[in-house]
């Protein structure tokens, strides 16, 4: 089953919040001026550039599903430590503020 890159709302305790997948942040950098493509991102997921997402779906192979904000502030980053392509990630601060970022907005989802 494929997940709209327009995203899904799914009930967390008492609250209702959408999830997007991997393609809608892919989206985001494009529109953001900067693409890359998913399979980058589940390399940076891989590698640990960035974090791994806390939300998954689907039992076989689980989709990595993002909320808005998190996708926001991955774009955000990447954006303000100037990724481009043929940079190397290694030589900018994104992977630390990425994950700091990520940290503190995860901690309204993880009770």
């Amino acid at each position: 089953m494929g997940y709209s890159i327009n995203g899904m709302d799914f009930k967390v305790g008492n609250e209702t919040i959408r999830l997007y997948p991997i393609g809608a942040l892919s989206r985001e950098f494009t529109k953001q001026g900067i693409p890359r493509d998913t399979q980058t991102i589940r390399y940076w997921i891989k590698c640990g550039i960035i974090p791994r997402p806390i939300f998954f779906l689907g039992n076989y192979r689980p989709k990595k599903m993002f909320t808005m904000d998190q996708i926001m502030a991955i774009v955000n980053t990447a954006k303000e430590c100037k990724i481009r392509q043929g940079m190397a990630i290694a030589d900018t601060e994104f992977s630390k503020i990425v994950h700091q970022k990520l940290a503190e907005i995860n901690k309204k989802y993880i009770k």
